[in-house]
């Protein structure tokens, strides 16, 4: 059973309401690119679950808006306006990644400026991996004549840096942490209790394979502050696997019920190969609250 797959998404939302957030506080305008004809914007602000985001390195995974703090220049029809968004993605080469044009093709509805509020969400995740750099652009233009706001910016996909991972022989694409009540690629290390926190790993190589299949080990280990042991599960693979479904994702869940714990949490995921002793290991600290 594959857990989550996480994709590279973009949400785009017209809210019939005005910003409450002063854009300088999150401002990027040093890291973006600004180009404009007829549209201005005060500022574009970027954010997260943990709040205004000053930054152009993501996590994999990692879910960001983008928001504009007020965008004039539109032609008014009967006192409306029609905006439109196109959104590219480039490798570091130049190549596509994605691709989407004239987002808001099959909103007919017009809004009045006040109360126009204009935001993307993107999931930074396949087709973009860890360690890569990319760079971003989003246009906005006005369905009604030849204004435009562009910005773009570089940004890198880096792993998780509450990772700690070692390997000797085996090797992974991808390592994330999910949260599946809050359905979120986790950024930070506080989960509340009975909250189920998933170690994702995809791509996982460097295994000896027999007839399609591979035998690992594959064990965690919750500890806590005091070094009590909160859970531990060893050889939860006890036979050989298909490699295809290895490969595709393994998984493991961690749960830290109600109770007096000393935080923080250390979780530790290793899997070693029992063929040739190739291993992989990585470790976190959470804390409960």
């Amino acid at each position: 059973m594959r857990i989550r797959l996480l994709t590279f998404t973009i949400v785009l939302l017209i809210l019939s309401f005005c910003s409450i957030v002063n854009a300088q506080k999150g401002n990027l305008a040093e890291k973006i690119g600004i180009e404009s004809n007829i549209l201005t914007s005060d500022g574009i602000y970027f954010e997260n679950y943990l709040g205004l985001v000053k930054r152009n390195t993501f996590n994999y995974g990692e879910e960001i808006d983008f928001v504009y703090d007020r965008i004039d220049g539109f032609n008014l029809d009967d006192g409306l306006v029609y905006p439109d968004m196109d959104i590219i993605v480039l490798s570091k080469k130049g190549d596509t990644v994605f691709q989407q044009k004239n987002l808001f093709k099959d909103i007919t509805q017009g809004y009045t400026i006040e109360d126009l509020n204009l935001r993307g969400s993107v999931t930074f995740a396949e087709p973009m991996f860890p360690n890569s750099s990319y760079k971003l652009h989003v246009k906005v233009s006005d369905k009604l004549g030849d204004g435009f706001y562009n910005f773009s910016m570089d940004f890198e996909v880096v792993e998780n840096r509450m990772l700690d991972t070692k390997t000797n022989g085996l090797s992974y694409d991808i390592l994330y942490l999910y949260s599946k009540k809050r359905d979120i690629s986790l950024i930070d290390n506080r989960v509340s209790p009975n909250e189920k926190v998933y170690i994702l790993l995809e791509g996982l190589s460097g295994y000896k394979v027999t007839n399609g299949l591979a035998d690992l080990s594959v064990s965690l280990f919750l500890k806590d502050a005091r070094g009590r042991t909160i859970k531990e599960m060893i050889d939860m693979l006890p036979e050989a696997v298909d490699v295809k479904s290895l490969k595709d994702q393994l998984y493991a869940e961690i749960l830290v019920t109600e109770g007096t714990i000393s935080n923080p949490v250390k979780c530790s995921l290793i899997i070693k190969d029992r063929n040739t002793g190739n291993s992989f290991e990585t470790s976190f600290e959470l804390i409960v609250i």
